[in-house]
């Protein structure tokens, strides 16, 4: 692996995936103004594998949709993750 930001070669334990250039903040934002939802208003469950899915079925296949393709990624070091100003 290697960062996409300093062209380091990093081991596994010192990798991040990153969504980029979008965060995955803006993704959210994105698909709530899409199909006129606040987020706060989206139901949750927790989910073993991913913390919290959507609970709502036909919302979580169009959120998988929009998800899929709309994000991009960079893979970057845990320290240059760390000295995002968005996170």
């Amino acid at each position: 692996l290697v960062s996409d930001i300093s062209g380091v070669s990093l081991p596994w334990e010192r990798a991040v995936v990153q969504h980029y250039p979008v965060t995955f903040h803006l993704l959210v934002n994105s698909f709530c103004n899409e199909n006129q939802l606040l987020v706060e208003n989206i139901k949750l469950d927790y989910c073993d594998n991913h913390g919290y899915r959507i609970k709502d079925q036909e919302l979580l296949e169009k959120w998988r949709g929009f998800h899929r393709s709309q994000a991009h990624y960079r893979i970057i070091s845990t320290d240059e993750a760390m000295e995002q100003e968005h996170l």
